[in-house]
């Protein structure tokens, strides 16, 4: 295994080494409850500290996704990996995934947020048509920028200049690239075929689908079990992670959260009224924005400019200087 690319780190551990870095992990529950309260007001405003049981599952999720990123994205030089990266969850129950699929939508977030001002105005990336609004699997650029890890998102966000966040960006072009959300949705071949709601499946049905694992032994609590079962309730198996209406309930992190915590504060009846959408999904609005973008840069492109293209601005195009003679 290559060691530089895959460390390894327990959970708490990945977790330390990320919170001296972006405390990704706590920005993730921090920004859920600040949706959370803004959802429903002074009933659950202000500060709040995570359970134990919380923090641990905050530190996996995002322990797993890392892991997820570091070995797959380097399996070229690994030489032969023992088992396909759309198998490495599945041993995972679906809340369990569904916790990896918030962090996965987190990390998009920061990375969008992080590297808008470069691919919505740099005259290159716009020749290249890099789409900075699609979300998931759909987006090459983006899956590929997200395979470099927390690590790379962090540099992204703490790049202050223009130029250093380009070259981070396109540093990143020659490196491997995994896709997390087509592993997430890629539901088990014994799934396909099963069109049973959740609804239908008995409290014992469900404990023979997903015996319990390590980690459940160590995280007992049916908060995260129980927010997803009503998330998914009339859904077949096929359909039990990463549904695009869920993003909202992703968003506010509802499969972390202790039943304790969901029970005081009522959180059932706020996911019931979460809206289905996200701030990533909201750009969606800019597309027609976004071609036009590209069709002006690229004119510009081929022409010889460079540099920050804003619409009706060219003041800080970069033109080739001519010398006399050439």
């Amino acid at each position: 295994m290559c060691a530089s690319c895959c460390p390894r780190f327990s959970p708490v551990a990945m977790c330390a080494r990320a919170s001296k870095k972006i405390q990704a992990w706590q920005l993730r529950s921090c920004s859920a409850w600040t949706l959370l309260s803004k959802d429903q007001g002074s009933e659950v405003a202000g500060s709040f500290v995570l359970s134990s049981s919380e923090y641990l599952r905050f530190c996996r999720a995002f322990y797993r996704v890392e892991l997820y990123f570091c070995l797959f994205r380097c399996r070229n030089s690994l030489g032969s990996v023992p088992f396909h990266e759309h198998r490495f969850f599945s041993n995972l129950p679906p809340w369990e995934k569904e916790q990896l699929a918030s962090v996965q939508d987190f990390l998009e977030l920061k990375l969008s947020q992080s590297s808008h001002d470069v691919l919505a105005h740099d005259v290159e990336f716009g020749e290249l048509e890099i789409d900075y609004i699609t979300t998931g699997d759909n987006n090459h650029f983006r899956q590929l920028w997200l395979s470099q890890g927390v690590d790379f998102i962090h540099r992204l966000m703490s790049e202050s200049s223009y130029n250093s966040k380009k070259a981070l960006l396109k540093s990143a072009f020659v490196a491997g690239k995994v896709d997390l959300y087509e592993a997430l949705i890629s539901p088990p071949e014994t799934d396909l075929n099963d069109d049973v709601p959740l609804s239908d499946y008995a409290d014992e049905d469900l404990a023979a689908l997903f015996p319990p694992t390590e980690s459940q032994d160590k995280d007992s609590d049916k908060g995260p079990f129980e927010a997803w079962r009503v998330a998914f309730n009339p859904l077949p198996r096929s359909a039990w992670v990463m549904l695009t209406n869920n993003y909202g309930l992703r968003e506010r992190a509802y499969v972390f959260w202790d039943l304790d915590r969901i029970e005081t504060y009522d959180m059932m009846k706020l996911f019931e009224n979460t809206p289905e959408d996200s701030e990533l999904q909201r750009a969606y609005d800019d597309m027609d924005e976004m071609r036009e973008s590209f069709e002006e840069r690229s004119k510009i492109w081929q022409k010889g400019g460079s540099g920050y293209w804003s619409k009706n601005d060219a003041s800080r195009i970069v033109w080739p200087t001519w010398q006399d003679g050439n």
